[in-house]
C-alpha cells in the first residue's frame, strides 16, 4: 500500500501476483481511497480497512470498515461492503473492548 496524504489525500492498494519460476510481478488490480485509513489488513482473498468520520464541530465520530473480497482472478471484487461499527454514546471517539475497564 502506498499513501499520499500530504498532497493528494489518497491511498492506493495494489493487488499483485508473483511468478517465482520466471521472476515477475503482475499488478492485477489497484484500489484508491481518499479517506484517512486508521488500519488495514490483507489476508487470503480479503482486503479490509477502517476509518473515522468526525463531524465538523467534533460532536460525533463514526467508525467505518470496508471489507472487500477479491474474485477468482484478482481482477475485481466478488463482494464489497462498508459497515458502521456501533459505538456507545460517550465513547469519545475511541474504540474499546466491551467488558474491560
Amino acid at each position: 500500500m502506498r499513501c499520499h496524504y500530504l498532497f493528494l489525500h489518497r491511498c492506493t492498494f495494489g493487488i499483485c501476483t508473483l511468478n517465482t519460476t520466471k521472476p515477475s510481478v503482475n499488478v492485477k488490480l489497484t484500489v484508491q481511497t481518499s479517506v484517512f485509513i486508521r488500519n488495514y489488513v490483507a489476508a487470503g482473498d480479503y482486503i479490509v480497512y477502517g476509518w473515522t468520520v468526525i463531524k465538523q464541530d467534533g460532536s460525533e465520530r463514526r467508525h467505518l470498515v470496508r471489507i472487500m473480497k477479491l474474485n477468482e482472478d484478482y481482477s475485481g471484487f466478488s463482494q464489497d461492503v462498508t459497515v458502521e461499527l456501533d459505538c456507545p454514546s460517550g465513547h469519545s471517539g475511541k474504540l474499546r473492548v466491551c467488558g474491560r475497564n
